[in-house]
Parts: structure tokens; C-alpha cells; sequence
């Protein structure tokens, strides 16, 4: 079996907890297994494609930190080498993507792919939270999304692995790439 889960459950962070007990019932299934402890997906920049769109800007409380979100097909070759073999059976595989960056950083990477400037936005966690609510609800969700948040800002998900590389052969997608396959749902 193989479980996507999230680098977070080493931290606690978000839905780290969630997903820990999660990895624990498969753990006590006695199924063989292998978890893919996953960095945050280059996927949800596709969330920022409103405000980039009306606004060119990219808003979040995340600041000046650093994440190195996974590409999607990172994700898909690391689990397909786990389902393939038992290479990595009772392992908790830890990806992350090439590099950590601020989202200012890759608010200047979605810039460049759709050529014209996209700034970065800081906004307060409060806003953050309330932002949020609007499409996904109040509730859990939302206050673990903050905490991530709040993590990428104090420099706690900073996290980078060779995991990648070290399971495929090749190394992790540049975020530069995932921008530029969504060009045109970002303009």
C-alpha cells in the first residue's frame, strides 16, 4: 500500500496530525506499505489564479519564508516506483521540489511564464483566515491552512530532500516549469 501523506506529519504542523494517524492505522493494518511524506504541492498555485488574474498580485501571510513545493508528476513517479517495487516497503519517502522559495519568489516565476509582472502581497493571518473561509468553509481545514501558512512565514518549512532524485534518478521539476505548463490559467 502506499499513502500520500505530508511532510508535516514529522512536524505536527496543518494537517500533519491528521494525516500521522492516518500513517498509524496503516501501520496497524500489518499491510506492507510506503509513505510518501510530500512537501506542499506546486498544484495549489493554481488557487492564486484569480487574484493573479484580476489583480497581478499574489496575496498571502506567509511573508518572506520559504517552502519547496513538489511537482504533481514528482509525486506520481516517487508512488509509481513505490507500487512497482518493495524497493521501499515499511519507508516513509520525504520529497520536496528543487527549491525552497518565497511566494514572492514564485509570484515572480508566474510572472515571467505569463510575461507580465505578478506581485507578492502580504496579508495578515487574520485576513489570511478570513480569505480562506470563503471558499473552503470555517472550520479545522481552514486553521490547519493557517498554521501552514504561519509555518512557511517563521521559516519552518524550509525542509529540502534528495528524495526525489534518490527514488527516480532524476531530479525534482523546477516550480519555473509548473508555472509555465499553467501559463494560461494564470493569465
Amino acid at each position: 500500500m502506499v499513502k500520500l501523506s505530508t511532510l508535516d506529519v514529522r512536524t505536527g504542523i496543518g494537517t500533519g496530525p491528521w494525516h500521522a494517524r492516518g500513517e498509524e492505522a496503516v501501520r496497524e493494518s500489518g499491510a506492507a506499505f510506503t509513505f510518501i511524506q510530500a512537501a506542499g504541492f506546486m498544484s495549489n498555485a493554481l488557487d492564486w489564479s484569480e487574484s493573479i488574474r484580476r489583480d497581478g498580485v499574489l496575496r498571502s501571510s506567509t511573508g518572506g519564508g520559504k517552502i519547496a513545493f513538489i511537482h504533481p508528476d514528482d509525486i506520481a513517479a516517487v508512488a509509481t516506483a513505490a507500487l512497482a517495487t518493495r524497493d521501499h516497503d515499511g519507508e516513509a519517502l520525504v520529497i520536496t521540489g528543487r527549491e525552497a522559495l518565497s511566494y514572492g519568489e514564485m509570484a515572480a516565476a508566474i510572472g515571467r511564464a505569463i510575461g507580465r509582472p505578478v506581485g507578492f502581497q502580504e496579508i495578515s493571518d487574520r485576513r489570511a483566515y478570513a480569505d480562506a473561509v470563503q471558499w473552503a468553509g470555517k472550520g479545522p481545514y481552514v486553521d490547519a491552512l493557517v498554521d501552514i501558512w504561519r509555518a512557511v512565514r517563521e521559516s519552518r518549512l524550509e525542509t529540502m530532500t534528495d528524495g526525489v532524485k534518490r527514488v527516480t534518478g532524476r531530479e525534482p521539476i523546477p516550480f519555473a516549469q509548473r508555472a509555465a505548463e499553467n501559463a494560461a490559467s494564470l493569465q
